[in-house]
């Protein structure tokens, strides 16, 4: 099973697999080959208006990616 991790973050976005037992970090562009699983990280929300919209953008900025 592969797992894919996007960080989306502006200043240093990036890509890490897990398959096998095995983590690696891929770079800045996202690997070609087909994964099973993708992850992003989750923004700390607290219950603000700016906090949801920011959740919002993560979330397409990690389906952009």
């Amino acid at each position: 099973m592969r797992i894919l991790g996007i960080d989306p973050s502006n200043a240093s976005a990036g890509f890490a697999i897990r398959e096998n037992g095995q983590l690696r970090w891929v770079d800045s562009k996202p690997p070609t080959a087909a994964v099973d699983i993708a992850v992003v990280e989750g923004p700390w929300v607290q219950g603000s208006k700016a906090g949801k919209l920011s959740m919002w953008g993560l979330g397409f900025s990690a389906a952009w990616l």
